[in-house]
């Protein structure tokens, strides 16, 4: 009953006639309260209000127990005189001089704890002051338990002096324990109700996700473009979706209800039902695969039936998929003629071709190799029938190839002394692991036929050195045995002339003048030879100064001017290079003189990198370099001794448009040795 529809009786206002009396009348009321409290405030402002209103008293509050390191007491209703009491004070329910009064120790103690003067109860000191300013003369604090633990007081205070005696005390304990009660059956009541709408909620929201998943398990059937139905124990239709009946061709609705026998012919019939039954005898899945006449087509058909289970754990449906895989067989077939197309082609290549994994195992040989037949390469580890120093080559190609996909070349020698010619191709993953084929030639007539041409070049090169020495040497033999005596005589005969002058007759004396011109002109020849065979000039001063020689010779010789471009690093180079340079040169401006009947010639020799490039260019009558003169031996030169030192020489030339001879070789320098 709440203060607007209630009033106090005329025998309350003689509050210090009947403490019992008054304390009985606010236990009846509180217990009508009780049935109609729907929370907890109202609750606690309802007792508080009876106790003010019927019982007389001068104030009530309740007090909550906070769970804070504090232990702070916090108001939670009150009612009567209070005139901002609560506001004024401070109340604990620790063991402090502010958790000593009458509701700290009922929140402490779980026991009723009475001030009968409040005046002079130490205990209620920190109050007193504005208790006595509000008429508070005496108190008491009762504890609200629940499930054995006290989590508030109610406190009520009286205008006189030891106002509770031991049964006022003992109704009001019974009061506040009736509001211990309420607030208890509150407290479950909004718990049941939680409880009550989280279940409900999750109810609902099952409900949406069956909804849900029923749509989308719904579409998805709908949608797919298999064939699903559903077959009950007499192996007839209970659900078709629509692939299905589009492929019998009638509607969903008109295939429910039909028995298979009515649906397909007998001899397919005849396979389906007791493959159906069969899942139902042993709730196990079942799938097959078999040609069927399907509204008259003849179509290949992949099936799995599997049971549904119903709540007595027996099966009561069988959900099936069929699947037209017509198709699949057609490319499976033309796959399986490739395969063997290919196979055959396989093993007609000349070249062997293995298949490895990553370890090197061999999946596949194409044909045998000499001393090991396909069926002894079949699963051996690949790198095992090579040399050992070539294995780890080979290995870090293979993992090269099957990581970045790139064709890795390289050459390799096997243990029974073939070498192959090897390109090592990824073929990503087949069959749930990473293969590789090798691509095999066999080389080893070709490196045969390599090494036997290094010898020969090496013999050749070696017979080159050897000729340019003797070159060098009868240069020397000319100089010393021929050039020099010559000179001596030219010397004596010069020294003589002057003393035969005036003894001598005329034609004597033009005799030993043609004997000295003789002299002369054979030791410009002889030196001339020797400039041919070794000029001095290239051991003297260098391949620039020699190339310079050669073009002021020509220029002499055959009255050619010649444009000398070089661009050589410092540093001498090798000997056999310097010497192969100035014969290319001297060829080239030989064959310029001799054929071209250009006035002008341009040599370039220059170094680029590790490469050196020379160019001997005329703008003469030019010539066909493919119908060239068997006996002219000069260009045919400059090609060998750029292969014989690892270059290369392009001859360029057409009739009437001049010729270019272009060499490239690659660059030596000399070593200490030589350049000292």
């Amino acid at each position: 009953m709440s203060s607007q529809d209630s009033s106090p009786e005329p025998e309350v206002e003689a509050f210090a006639s009947g403490g019992s009396l008054r304390a009985l009348k606010a236990l009846g009321q509180c217990c009508r309260v009780l049935v109609r409290a729907q929370d907890e405030g109202q609750l606690f402002a309802e007792v508080c209000h009876i106790c003010t209103e019927w019982a007389g008293y001068r104030m009530a509050w309740v007090g909550l127990a906070e769970p804070d390191e504090a232990k702070t007491v916090r108001p939670a209703a009150q009612a009567g005189f209070e005139e901002g009491y609560l506001e004024r004070i401070h109340v604990t329910w620790a063991d402090d001089e502010f958790g000593r009064g009458p509701v700290g120790e009922a929140l402490r103690t779980a026991s009723p704890c009475v001030i009968r003067d409040t005046s002079t109860d130490p205990r209620f000191a920190p109050w007193r002051d504005e208790a006595l300013r509000r008429g508070y003369a005496s108190c008491a604090g009762l504890p609200l338990k629940a499930d054995g633990k006290t989590f508030g007081a109610l406190a009520v205070y009286a205008p006189e002096k030891d106002a509770f005696d031991e049964t006022e005390l003992g109704v009001l304990q019974e009061l506040a324990d009736s509001l211990a009660y309420g607030i208890t059956a509150l407290r479950a009541r909004a718990t049941l109700r939680r409880a009550h709408d989280a279940l409900e909620g999750q109810v609902r929201n099952q409900i949406r996700e069956l909804a849900a998943s029923h749509e989308r398990y719904r579409a998805l059937v709908e949608s797919s473009q298999d064939a699903i139905f559903q077959l009950g124990p007499d192996a007839r239709l209970v659900f078709v979706n629509t692939a299905g009946a589009r492929a019998l061709g009638r509607e969903p609705a008109a295939l429910v209800g039909k028995s298979l026998a009515e649906l397909f012919p007998q001899e397919a019939a005849d396979q389906l039902v007791p493959e159906v039954q069969k899942v139902f005898d042993s709730g196990v899945p079942l799938t097959s695969e078999r040609s069927i006449h399907i509204a008259g087509v003849l179509t290949e058909c992949s099936t799995l039936l599997a049971p549904v289970f119903g709540a007595d754990g027996r099966v009561d449906s069988v959900v099936g998929i069929a699947r037209d895989i017509t198709q699949r067989k057609r490319v499976e077939a033309a796959l399986r003629q490739s395969e063997a197309r290919y196979g055959r082609l396989l093993e007609s290549l000349p070249n062997l071709v293995l298949v490895v994994d990553s370890e090197s195992v061999i999946q596949y040989a194409n044909h045998p190799v000499p001393g090991v037949s396909i069926e002894q390469l079949a699963g051996s580890l690949g790198f095992g029938h090579l040399v050992p120093e070539h294995q780890e080559r080979c290995r870090r190609a293979l993992a090269a190839a099957l990581a970045t996909g790139q064709v890795q070349p390289l050459e390799v020698l096997d243990q029974y002394g073939l070498w192959w010619s090897c390109q090592v191709v990824s073929l990503s993953e087949l069959e749930g692991r990473p293969l590789a084929m090798i691509i095999c030639a066999d080389v080893t007539a070709r490196r045969a036929a390599e090494e036997a041409l290094k010898r020969k070049e090496q013999s050749l090169r070696q017979l080159l050195d050897v000729y340019e020495q003797h070159r060098q040497l009868l240069a020397y033999e000319i100089h010393d045995g021929v050039t020099q005596p010559l000179a001596g005589a030219l010397m004596t005969l010069e020294g003589t002339v002057p003393l035969l002058q005036e003894n001598c007759a005329k034609r004597t004396r033009q005799g030993f003048a043609r004997v000295a011109d003789l002299l002369r002109e054979g030791i410009i020849q002889s030196r001339r030879l020797m400039g041919g065979l070794r000029p001095p000039v290239l051991d003297e001063s260098g391949l620039p100064a020699a190339l310079d020689y050669l073009a002021h010779e020509a220029r002499k010789d055959f009255g050619i001017e010649v444009a000398l471009s070089l661009g050589i690093g410092a540093g001498r180079l090798a000997a056999p290079l310097e010497t192969a340079v100035f014969r290319i040169v001297q060829e080239g401006l030989a064959n310029v003189g001799r054929h071209s009947r250009s006035a002008t010639a341009r040599v370039a020799v220059c170094q680029e990198g590790d490469r050196l490039r020379i160019e001997v260019e005329d703008q003469g009558v030019g010539l066909d370099p493919e119908a060239v003169d068997p006996a002219r031996f000069g260009l045919q030169a400059i090609r060998e001794r750029a292969r014989l030192l690892g270059g290369e020489a392009t001859i360029q030339s057409a009739p009437g448009r001049g010729t270019r001879i272009a060499v490239d070789l690659p660059v030596v320098k000399a070593a200490a040795a030589d350049d000292a």
